[in-house]
């Protein structure tokens, strides 16, 4: 999918998945034989994580930690969860 569906797709304004690709939050497309961004599925999962960590109050920094242990296959979903708790349990005692 080109730039524009994709920031239909998730409600992510172009300037932010280019920021967020150029900062390696999301794999970088491929690209069709014109030289345009061919976004896939998996990086629309990638985006909705990000914007579910924001929700959750978790910093770029942050996210940024757990993208790179997530591609790296150093991170199970288990675990993925168990930081999850943790940034919430966080929030709660802060509120």
């Amino acid at each position: 999918m080109n730039i524009k569906e994709l920031t239909e797709t998730v409600g992510l304004s172009r300037d932010t998945i280019r920021f967020y690709e150029r900062e390696g939050l999301i794999s970088s497309p491929s690209r069709k034989s014109n030289g345009y961004r061919d976004y896939d599925n998996r990086i629309v999962e990638q985006l909705n994580m990000i914007i579910m960590a924001k929700e959750l109050g978790f910093t770029l920094k942050e996210i940024r930690e757990l993208t790179e242990l997530l591609y790296s296959n150093n991170l199970t979903q288990s675990q993925m969860g168990e930081k999850l708790l943790e940034k919430t349990s966080k929030l709660k005692l802060r509120f």
